[in-house]
């Protein structure tokens, strides 16, 4: 299989054919015409309905606040100063890496080696999914569409067997884009490709590491709340 990527207006669309198709020019349709009405010189590409891909996108980027709250809570129960002041301190800070390290900083002289460590263990999974959501937020969303050969009465057409979205990691920088690309041609890493189904398998992830830290904020940072501060 071989993989080729048109682009239409705001739309990228990857199509998986055969070593031994020569492709038409592209043609979107809303429903794939019957055999017998298909020309050979075209390539007929049914748009995927992308109800299903902003939905899901949509509850991904709606947990993935809530976590990046209760990251700014932690901070503001670790730091001691007023709301105001802590608000402007974790703006200043550029990514969820660096606010992860400086709630561990600030940390290490305000809690048991014990919770520490499970500070520590909270943090490093945060990081890591933080590299998922990074992908994902500095992606683009592709079409990827499956074909074989059917013979119609005009001669060997293409029949769409698959059809489905996925973001990809747009890798911006070009050291970036060299790692995100694999040995083969342009093929992309599969950790650089967010399909839909990937997305329901990591979303559950997400929730966990939310209501992990959720209880441990309830636990052993909101009660700092109640010290006195500036």
């Amino acid at each position: 299989m071989s993989a080729i990527t048109r682009e239409f207006p705001n739309l990228n669309i990857s199509l998986n054919l055969g070593a031994d198709m020569t492709v038409g020019a592209p043609h979107l349709v809303t429903e794939m015409p019957a055999i017998e009405d298909q020309s050979p010189d075209l390539l007929y590409i049914v748009y995927v309905d992308p109800t299903e891909r902003d939905t899901i996108f949509g509850g991904f980027l709606e947990k993935w606040d809530a976590l990046e709250a209760l990251l700014g809570q932690s901070f503001y129960c670790l730091v001691g100063t007023s709301f105001e002041v802590a608000q402007t301190l974790i703006a200043s800070y550029n990514g969820t890496k660096q606010i992860c390290d400086l709630i561990e900083a600030l940390a290490e002289d305000k809690l048991d080696e014990s919770t520490l460590k499970s500070l520590s263990n909270l943090m490093d999974r945060v990081r890591k999914f933080g590299t998922k959501r990074n992908k994902i937020i500095h992606g683009h969303w592709e079409m990827t569409v499956s074909y074989e050969t059917v013979h119609g009465p005009n001669g060997p057409v293409f029949r769409q067997t698959g059809a489905n979205w996925r973001r990809v990691y747009s890798a911006i920088r070009a050291t970036e884009r060299l790692n995100a690309s694999s040995q083969k041609g342009d093929a992309i890493s599969e950790k650089n490709i967010f399909t839909l189904d990937r997305f329901w398998r990591e979303m559950p992830i997400l929730d966990v590491l939310k209501d992990d830290l959720s209880d441990f904020f309830g636990q052993h940072l909101a009660p700092m709340l109640n010290a006195e501060r500036p």
